[in-house]
């Protein structure tokens, strides 16, 4: 359960690949083109006076840019890992403590994961070269660098409207800046520098988990009719498809019910990048919703929200409660901040103010 794992990605690796290479390098490797053209029609104008906007409100800043949705300012109460091992099975054994996050201000977030289009926009106006070589998992299981997979063609088909995968930390953030720029550009104001897009911390991702999922009662532990996640068991890890989840590999964006703040795929489909550097503990960690990038190791940054190659069972092979799940949330994944995976995503934020 990769919630409660520190997942390190090698930046590089040698993988013993041998005939599954082969096999994996036969397949189709058909790809997007960038320069390829998507419905990214806007559905408002550029908002005029951000902090202004009300929980709720949905807003389009450009027609390449994502849509986004204003959430509340609140607390939740989440775990913090004051002590950190790892066993060697991967799992993290921790003692923590309760610990509660106050959003202070109200902030918009992607209603959507980025989506295959919306970086298709960023690349093609910006001439960004992303190069090839993503890690994937092979019919093993095991985690290997597949050298012509990318955010184009990340060893599985995507539709437009699929969330780009096959992304680093740098590439997010590359992506975030521009859209700065292209927002600012549009108003020409220089007021977006004093807030603008982001990337969410891991404490945004744990108050908006809070959200939680709709999930009706009596219904908590059928998950697949909620989310797109993967195998039941780690045995092998990957992709399923059952009830709703009609998807082995990514689901396009909006395939299930969004949750209480209006967001969709708060859990599952695929992880995303926040801005948060690694830490052993957590015992500095700020409470005020803010990255935490001060300290510990920045290249090595956080990932959550889980993806549709993780189970979610119980050490009894149990299926999680979905909703239990969400409330317990403290800490993701770790990868290297250069490392490329297919099934890391990208969520945006936007400060307000």
């Amino acid at each position: 359960m990769r919630y409660l794992e520190h997942r390190v990605v090698p930046q590089r690796g040698t993988f013993r690949v041998g005939s599954i290479l082969v096999a994996l390098l036969a397949m189709s490797t058909s790809r997007l083109s960038v320069a390829d053209e998507y419905d990214l029609s806007p559905r408002n104008g550029p908002i005029q006076r951000a902090a202004s906007l009300t929980p709720g409100t949905k807003f389009k800043e450009c027609r390449e840019c994502p849509e986004m949705v204003v959430v509340p300012a609140g607390e939740v109460s989440v775990k913090f890992a004051d002590e950190v091992n790892i066993a060697d099975s991967g799992a993290v054994e921790s003692i923590g403590r309760q610990v509660t996050i106050r959003i202070e201000k109200p902030f918009a977030v992607g209603i959507y994961h980025v989506t295959v289009a919306e970086f298709a926009a960023f690349v093609r106006a910006t001439e960004t070269e992303i190069p090839r070589g993503c890690l994937i998992l092979d019919p093993n299981a095991m985690w290997i660098q597949h050298p012509t997979a990318d955010w184009t063609h990340p060893f599985f088909r995507q539709t437009p409207r699929d969330p780009v995968v096959c992304i680093n930390w740098f590439d997010a953030h590359a992506y975030v800046d521009w859209l700065n720029q292209r927002v600012r550009a549009r108003k020409r104001t220089e007021d977006v520098s004093r807030g603008g897009y982001r990337l969410l911390s891991v404490e945004e991702y744990a108050y908006l988990a809070q959200g939680g999922v709709p999930v009706p009662k009596g219904m908590d532990r059928q998950w697949r009719n909620y989310a797109n996640f993967g195998a039941d068991q780690c045995s092998p890890c990957g992709g399923a498809k059952r009830g709703m989840d009609k998807w082995f590999y990514t689901s396009p964006v909006g395939s299930f019910l969004p949750n209480r703040f209006g967001i969709y795929d708060i859990a599952g489909n695929v992880y995303t990048w926040f801005d948060d550097c690694a830490h052993k503990d957590f015992v500095d960690a700020p409470t005020d919703g803010s990255a935490w990038t001060n300290g510990g190791d920045c290249r090595v940054r956080v990932g959550d929200g889980g993806a549709f190659d993780d189970n979610y069972t119980n050490s009894d092979g149990s299926s999680v409660d979905l909703k239990e799940m969400l409330k317990s949330i403290s800490f993701g994944a770790w990868y290297a901040a250069r490392a490329r995976n297919y099934a890391n995503g990208l969520r945006v934020a936007r400060s307000l103010e």
